[in-house]
C-alpha cells in the first residue's frame, strides 16, 4: 500500500494548480516560433518539443516561485509533490498543444 503524505501547504496546491492551468490556456501556436526554435535547438518534431518545453517552464516556475515565498530550495519530497501537481494537467497540457501540432 502506497502512503501519500501532502507536504505542500493548501494555499500553495491551489495556487500552483491555478498557475499551471492558467499557463495552460495561454498556450497559442503563434507564442512558439517554431522554425527559429527547430533552427537553434535541432530537433525534429515540433510538438515533442514544445511539449518538453512548457512541462519544463511549468516545473521550474512552481520551483522558483517556491523560493521566492519561502526563501529556500524546495525538498525532495515538496518537489516529488510539485511533479505529481503538474502531471495532473498532462492531458490537458497534451490536448491543448495537439490543437496547434498534431
Amino acid at each position: 500500500m502506497l502512503i501519500v503524505y501532502m507536504v505542500l501547504p493548501e494555499d500553495f496546491r491551489k495556487k500552483f494548480r491555478h498557475f499551471i492551468e492558467d499557463e495552460i490556456a495561454s498556450i497559442e501556436r503563434h507564442d512558439f516560433e517554431v522554425e527559429r526554435h527547430k533552427s537553434m535547438w535541432k530537433y525534429q518534431n515540433a510538438w515533442d518539443f514544445m511539449y518538453g518545453q512548457e512541462v519544463g517552464f511549468l516545473y521550474g516556475s512552481l520551483m522558483g516561485y517556491w523560493e521566492g515565498k519561502k526563501g529556500r530550495s524546495p525538498t525532495d519530497e515538496e518537489i516529488v509533490e510539485m511533479n505529481e501537481l503538474v502531471e495532473e494537467h498532462a492531458s490537458q497540457l497534451r490536448e491543448t498543444l495537439e490543437k496547434y501540432w498534431d
